[in-house]
């Protein structure tokens, strides 16, 4: 105590003199002096609050002025006057929480003249604006190069080249074979050197095939009856954009949103050269020819026609009937426009074949020589695509009819402005590394990781695609046309994307995932369920769970939505799973889907076995009766994940009423395992279960989808802290071990064709361990983490098979953005993800929460 007494006396006794101010002397003034100096401060005080009120107005009004140059610039994300605050006052919503408005009007019959605004406009539009933001101009400048749409186009990653925008709905996509097999499920192989012919949509990275609409094929003989291939010369791409080169022609094509041109140049020795619309051949995939004619498959027809000057228009109709939907048919429209480019060739006066697009004639003695490249004789082909009518289709023209070079050249400027979301830096100090690239053994060099970098970028954003028209109006999954005013999706892959690249787009473009929960909600409007897995806005009820219910969820929680309405929609939606029936009657979906004299089905719908799992208490039971619907299993556990969806969604809501049911449904998955192996079972409508005597063989008709029963053991992605609980910490471990570290001399069957990108036992190709590589940095062994992740990585190369498997709608991609940015969402349902960091000899592990920018920032990570 003394000692604190005499610190303080010695800081006292330094202390300085006190300062004399003009208060003070004001004080001391004589009364009448004071009564002045009193007046004069009233005045200077009353100047003061005045030139204030002056100053906060004007900042006031600089204020107002910049939210309405922000809402102009940046329509996506600007901020909102909600007319929903009491007493008609105004609120203004904050730009960094999406903002949305009740969308969806239910309108069965549209007429045909009403104009409408393009809501798919103002996302193509931000992104095609030059960056003024004031950041460094290296990666426009760079564009060409970073980006290679070629990466993933072999092997079996399922990409295609071709030309497209960012959720664009036309793909120009290159077509190497007509052929249906596995392979060219895109239509394109890059080993298979050959070029059939341009189409205008496509499924790029995925197992499915589907689209391929409007396929253009050239021919020299205006009288052959089939369209031959080519041997590829030469052949470039880059986003937006594609080239080919064959002996007898030159070909290039670039994308709009709904519309795409392309130019078709032909060599000298074409005297006759046409265009025509050719069919690409599924038949092989058929159980017979008799079936396919039953189906009405056939080409595209040309549905009107008419030629004058230089310009030919066109009308085209193409059917899409599958094998997986049979009484809702898709059809396809196109208006086409073909221009002579050049006087070197003229329509031809013969009479065309059937199904030609253009038929051309050479004119003699106009040819100047050489190579394709140098000749005058071409035609341009301008095309826009509709899913509800030609008059959509029309209206989608003239909403994008631009030349080629202003196509590109706005193609490349919306790919610069999504490349200008997301920057990687590489060649920085390894301390501000997300991964040690020396320890983990990648040899790569800066420019080479840059393009695999960028091109996984690219392919995060090729899908979904756009299916509503630019008036508002979209073929439904019934096939009844509605009016939108928000951009309706399809070629939601749902099953892919929830497990990383909706975290992806929540960093960099959450709006994409709101107009997603909208289409969802539309599709549960008319359906009774969220989407599984659609195309050209039909069901295909492919893959297990019903994770359109996921997205909805991760709409509202990964973005932090700030529209209260629509979050109740999305509750009232997830919530209804639990307790309502569909409101298209099963009996309906059933017939819908059958084939042909056939009872059973292709795929159930997805209200089947969600009814299953409703009535069992969580189990989807095995039907020996009924093997081509034997991913039970899988089934109840992504059912599983879907009602921790609504738990989880319920609590933030505090709507406590059923919670408790949610939860027992959440935990269901308890229900498939087996007592003493610890893996999950099938079970039998009795309740008798069918043991896994080999659980590491990846086949068919086993009760799991597309991977082991051993590489399904830790499907629980929601609930680690479940799995540890229920098997204890260092069993779990073992048993990953198991997978990812198999024993010399241990032997599995696989026959699932797509089962690649193997780690050990681990199928990296394949979402359903995407997970599990993190786990062992949550149980204590984070070495373990680092060197199967950095195993992982090197799987991701820039040559052409540079994917471990299909891309998946951009799963597969986003994954390893997410790992070079030193993030991962263990727990796909929690706003929350890892960081990490590779730091000496261990893994720290982080939490790291998404939280969306508006789309005028740039989020930027430094990577080595």
């Amino acid at each position: 105590m003394s000692r604190w007494v005499s610190a303080l006396s010695w800081r006292r006794s330094f202390a300085p003199e006190p300062r004399v101010g003009p208060l003070d002397e004001a004080a001391q003034a004589p009364p009448d002096e004071r009564e002045k100096l009193r007046v004069a401060a009233r005045e200077v005080l009353s100047a003061a609050l005045s030139v204030a009120a002056v100053m906060v107005g004007a900042a006031s009004g600089l204020a107002l002025a910049a939210v309405i140059i922000y809402s102009r610039l940046h329509a996506s994300t600007s901020p909102t006057w909600s007319r929903r605050a009491p007493r008609g006052s105004l609120l203004l919503v904050s730009p960094n929480c999406t903002t949305t408005l009740a969308a969806i009007s239910r309108v069965d019959q549209v007429e045909p003249n009403v104009e409408s605004v393009d809501p798919a406009a103002a996302w193509f539009d931000v992104l095609a604006r030059p960056d003024t933001s004031g950041h460094d101009s290296t990666r426009a400048q760079s564009f060409p190069a970073s980006a290679d749409p070629f990466i993933g186009s072999a092997g079996v990653g399922h990409t295609n080249p071709g030309a497209h925008l960012p959720f664009g709905m036309a793909y120009l996509a290159p077509v190497s074979s007509t052929l249906g097999d596995w392979d060219h499920c895109a239509g394109y192989q890059h080993a298979d050197r050959s070029f059939v012919g341009l189409a205008h949509t496509a499924l790029t990275g995925t197992g499915i095939r589907s689209g391929l609409a409007f396929l253009v094929a050239a021919s020299c003989d205006a009288d052959a009856q089939v369209a031959a291939s080519r041997e590829i010369i030469a052949e470039s791409a880059e986003p937006g954009y594609y080239s080919v080169e064959t002996a007898d022609m030159r070909v290039q094509a670039t994308a709009g949103v709904r519309y795409g041109v392309h130019r078709w140049r032909f060599a000298p020795g074409c005297q006759r050269p046409s265009l025509r619309l050719a069919r690409h051949d599924f038949r092989e995939l058929l159980p017979s020819r008799r079936y396919w004619e039953e189906m009405g498959g056939r080409g595209a027809i040309i549905d009107r026609r008419s030629c004058s000057g230089l310009l030919c228009r066109v009308y085209a109709l193409e059917k899409l009937k599958t094998w997986f939907t049979r009484e809702i048919p898709v059809e396809v429209h196109a208006y086409m426009e073909a221009r002579l480019l050049g006087r070197d060739c003229n329509w031809s006066s013969a009479r065309w074949p059937e199904n030609s697009l253009v038929a051309l004639e050479s004119q003699a003695g106009h040819y100047s020589g050489g190579a394709a490249r140098g000749v005058r004789c071409a035609v341009e082909l301008r095309a826009a695509l509709s899913y509800v009518d030609a008059a959509g289709a029309a209206r989608n023209f003239a909403a994008e009819n631009r030349s080629f070079a202003k196509v590109r050249g706005r193609a490349k400027r919306t790919w610069q402005g999504v490349f200008g979301k997301l920057r990687l830096d590489h060649g920085l100090d390894s301390n501000q590394s997300a991964l040690d690239d020396k320890r983990s053994g990648d040899k790569r060099s800066g420019d080479q990781r840059r393009v695999v970098d960028d091109t996984a970028l690219y392919h995060a954003f090729l899908s979904p695609y756009l299916h509503s028209d630019a008036d508002g109006r979209v073929l439904g999954p019934l096939g009844k046309v509605r009016r939108v005013n928000f951009p309706y999706y399809t070629f939601l892959s749902s099953w892919d994307v929830f497990r990383s690249w909706s975290h992806l787009m929540a960093l960099v473009h959450p709006q994409i995932l709101v107009d997603i929960a909208r289409t969802a909600l539309l599709h549960h409007e008319i359906v009774g369920v969220p989407p599984r897995w659609t195309d050209g806005g039909r069901e295909l009820s492919l893959m297990p769970g019903i994770h359109g219910a996921t997205l909805l969820y991760q709409a509202a929680v990964l973005t932090r939505l700030c529209d209260p309405p629509l979050v109740r929609r999305i509750f009232a939606a997830l919530s209804s799973l639990a307790h309502e029936p569909p409101a298209v009657s099963l009996e309906q979906r059933v017939h819908a889907m059958a084939r042909p004299g056939h009872t059973q089905l292709w795929a159930e719908p997805p209200e089947l076995k969600l009814r299953h799992f409703l009535r069992h208490g969580g189990i989807v039971p095995y039907d020996p009766a009924a093997p081509q619907h034997d991913q039970t299993v899988s089934d109840a556990l992504e059912l599983s994940l879907l009602f921790a969806c609504t738990e989880r969604l319920a609590r933030r809501l505090n709507e406590t009423r059923d919670v408790a049911l949610y939860r027992r449904l959440s935990r269901a998955w308890t229900r498939h395992v087996e007592v003493c192996g610890g893996l999950f079972s099938r079970v039998l409508a009795n309740g008798s279960r069918i043991v896994n005597e080999r659980p590491a063989d990846a086949r068919a008709h086993m009760g799991f989808t597309e991977d082991s029963a051993l590489a399904w053991s830790f499907y629980a992605p929601h609930d680690l802290a479940g799995l540890v609980a229920l098997f204890g910490k260092a069993a779990l471990v073992r048993r990953m071990d198991s997978l990812l570290l198999p024993g010399p001399g241990a032997r599995r069957v696989v026959d699932i064709v797509d089962h690649t990108g193997l780690i050990g036992s681990l199928a990296h190709g394949n979402e359903v361990t995407h997970h599990l590589l993190f786990w062992y940095a949550l149980l204590g062994h984070p070495r373990r983490t680092e060197a199967f992740v950095a195993s992982a990585l090197r799987m991701y190369t820039p040559a052409v098979d540079g994917l471990p498997g299909n891309d998946d709608a951009g799963q597969m991609s986003a994954w390893y953005l997410l790992v070079r940015l030193g993030l991962f969402p263990v727990d796909p349902l929690s706003p929350r993800m890892l960081r990490l960091r590779f730091e000496d000899r261990a893994l720290s592990v982080r939490s790291f929460r998404v939280s969306p920018m508006a789309h005028s920032e740039r989020l930027r990570w430094l990577i080595v």
